[in-house]
């Protein structure tokens, strides 16, 4: 895998072009079941958005293309488990390793729709958790809703400290005395808003979630 990322690194140097494209594969890539497991998507990602940052690449575009690539991965995962399921699970990696899915059933089964959001900022269940959804059949459309919006937190996460390392770097290796001009500190703020908004939504979800099982235990035990 170390040479998998660093001829994917040389290449985009001579091609920046195409780091766009790269940014949107790469989150398409570790958003889909079966390939996402297996792959190091998110170390890929960093490394391509440090390339965007270094390559003056507009943010904007970078975290547009990210979400795109989230976004449709997930919605491929769902609809493999949802008309494919049988199949998948008989193939690798998933035959290799039920686990994996029987996590995802734990995890759908007690946070529900909020465990599509939640599941994006976990690492080992997140490509499995829309191919589950899928699979327990949950209603297209609502899972299509809550997963676009679940990337707009994504994305920022996982994209701006690569943008923002590359970017430093660039201001570093400028002819001019390195300064901490108004957009890299706007980037800056953005990023930890982003990543403490994240934080907090998820929080306030699994307190949700888990609110109303403790309140409804409390009332049982009152009556008996």
């Amino acid at each position: 895998m170390p040479e998998l990322i660093s001829d994917l690194i040389e290449w985009l140097n001579l091609h920046p072009q195409f780091i766009t494209i790269a940014i949107a594969s790469l989150a398409f890539i570790e958003s889909l079941a079966m390939v996402g497991i297996v792959v190091p998507g998110i170390s890929l990602l960093f490394a391509t958005a440090a390339l965007a940052g270094g390559a003056n690449i507009s943010l904007v575009y970078c975290l547009l293309a990210a979400m795109a690539g989230a976004s449709t991965g997930d919605i491929c995962s769902f609809f493999l488990g949802r008309y494919a399921h049988p199949w998948v699970l008989d193939h690798w990696p998933f035959k290799q390793h039920p686990e994996w899915v029987v996590r995802g059933e734990l995890f759908f089964g007690r946070y529900g729709i909020y465990s599509v959001v939640i599941g994006r900022f976990i690492g080992p269940i997140r490509p499995v958790l829309p191919f589950v959804a899928g699979m327990l059949y949950m209603p297209p459309p609502r899972f299509i809703m809550v997963n676009l919006l679940s990337s707009m937190a994504w994305a920022p996460v996982y994209v701006m400290p690569g943008y923002l390392v590359g970017n430093s770097a660039l201001e570093l290796s400028s002819k001019e005395q390195p300064t901490m001009d108004w957009i890299s500190g706007e980037l800056i703020g953005i990023a930890i808003a982003t990543t403490l908004i994240a934080a907090v939504f998820i929080t306030w979800l699994i307190q949700r979630r888990s609110k109303p099982m403790t309140g409804k235990t409390d009332k049982e035990a009152k009556e008996k």
